[in-house]
């Protein structure tokens, strides 16, 4: 029997969630909004993407700062 010391690659895929912050979300929205125009979101997917916008829409509603900074 050979035994060989040395190193040893394992690929495992592990799947983290990243949660963009502050600035990131305006960058993130952003490049949404480049793949809506350019036809890079499905159709399909358009349905589940407005109810998520509305309930981001509804949440800025509940912040009083929000109220008070947007113009009517």
């Amino acid at each position: 029997m050979v035994q060989v010391d040395g190193p040893v690659t394992v690929n495992e895929h592990v799947e983290v969630e990243v949660v963009p912050h502050r600035p990131a979300w305006l960058h993130a929205l952003t490049q949404l909004t480049e793949q809506i125009n350019t036809g890079k979101v499905y159709d399909r997917d358009l349905p589940a993407l407005a109810a998520a916008l509305g309930d981001v829409r509804s949440a800025l509603n509940r912040r009083p700062v929000w109220h008070r900074n947007t113009p009517a």
